[in-house]
C-alpha cells in the first residue's frame, strides 16, 4: 500500500498529485485491514486529521490518475472492502491512497458545476434530468 500525502492535485493537462510526500507500507493483510487501520497509519505517519476535514481516496485498480472517475473517497469499512476487492483483481498493482487537506478537491474548479442536476421521482422510481429528451426521460 502506498500513501501519497501533504500534496494536492493540479490539472495541467491531466490530474497530477503535486508537492506531496510518499510512504510505502509493504506488509499488511488484505483480508483484515480496516478503515481505522488506514486512518491510524495516516494520522501517525502522515499528519492526517479527519476531524479537521481532511479526506483520503483510493485509486481504482483498473484506472489511471487522469481518469475523472479514478478516485473514490474512503469514508468507512465498506469503502475499504471495495478498495480491496478492486485490487484483488490486479494483485501485481500497488494500492495507492491519496490524502487531501480540507481546502483541496479531486476535480478541477467548476467541473462539478457543469454536471446536470439529476433528481429521483420517488413515485415512479425513475431518474429525472431537465436536459433529457421527452421520449426517454433518462440521462443520456
Amino acid at each position: 500500500m502506498r500513501y501519497h500525502y501533504e500534496g494536492h492535485f493540479i490539472f495541467s493537462p491531466n490530474r497530477i498529485y503535486e508537492n506531496g510526500r510518499f510512504m510505502e507500507k509493504p506488509n499488511f493483510d488484505v483480508d483484515f485491514i480496516s478503515f481505522f487501520d488506514i486512518l491510524d497509519d495516516l494520522k501517525k505517519d502522515c499528519g492526517f486529521d479527519v476531524i479537521k476535514g481532511d479526506k483520503f481516496y483510493y485509486l481504482k485498480a483498473d484506472k489511471s490518475l487522469s481518469d475523472l472517475d479514478a478516485l473514490i473517497e474512503v469514508k468507512d469499512d465498506t469503502d475499504v472492502k471495495n478498495m480491496m476487492d478492486s485490487y484483488k483483481k490486479f494483485p501485481s498493482k500497488p494500492i495507492d491512497i491519496y490524502t487531501l487537506f480540507r481546502d483541496y478537491d479531486i476535480l478541477p474548479n467548476g467541473l462539478g458545476d457543469e454536471l446536470p442536476a439529476i433528481t429521483v421521482d420517488h413515485t415512479s422510481n425513475q431518474l429525472q434530468n431537465p436536459n433529457a429528451t421527452a421520449a426517454t426521460g433518462l440521462l443520456i
